[in-house]
């Protein structure tokens, strides 16, 4: 699902330079400190909390697969947004397809949050992450998830 992060008032200088940048490269700083975020056990934590459509929680999820939190973060492939009509509106920062390993990333939204807040552009990473694993939304609500990833992560 896409993730709004808090609203920003100014927009980010380099709006064109962020359209232009590869997005795995706009992405690249915010995807390495949600890693090192995935390394402590605390922020783990964040996926026992959440559970699939069926039930089961994103660890086991990953345990089945026989992969860590951060062999699966490297597994995402973050792609250009631009044509996902909700990054159309500024708000909306990423997204994921539930079940896939593909998030769409809205560049100027998440370049603007990544240079404002840089801890905040890796909890997005982390929330789009569990989205890959297969977290629905509504319920939990988008907010509901940015908090309990900024919980167990940090901010």
């Amino acid at each position: 699902m896409l993730c709004a992060p808090p609203t920003f008032a100014a927009p980010v200088d380099g709006r064109e330079a962020a359209d232009r940048m590869p997005t795995r490269t706009l992405v690249a700083g915010a995807a390495a400190r949600a890693a090192a975020k995935l390394r402590r056990s605390e922020c783990r934590e964040v996926l026992s909390d959440f559970r699939d459509g069926a039930g089961r929680r994103l660890s086991e999820i990953l345990d089945e697969r026989g992969v860590s939190a951060g062999e699966f973060l490297a597994r995402l492939v973050f792609v250009d947004g631009r044509g996902v009509p909700r990054c159309a509106g500024g708000k909306v920062a990423a997204g994921a397809n539930f079940g896939t390993n593909f998030v769409g990333v809205c560049k100027q939204t998440f370049a603007r949050v990544q240079a404002e807040d840089p801890g905040l552009a890796a909890n997005i990473v982390i929330h789009e992450m569990l989205h890959s694993l297969g977290l629905g939304e509504d319920p939990p609500t988008s907010e509901q998830i940015n908090r309990q990833v900024a919980k167990r992560c940090g901010p």
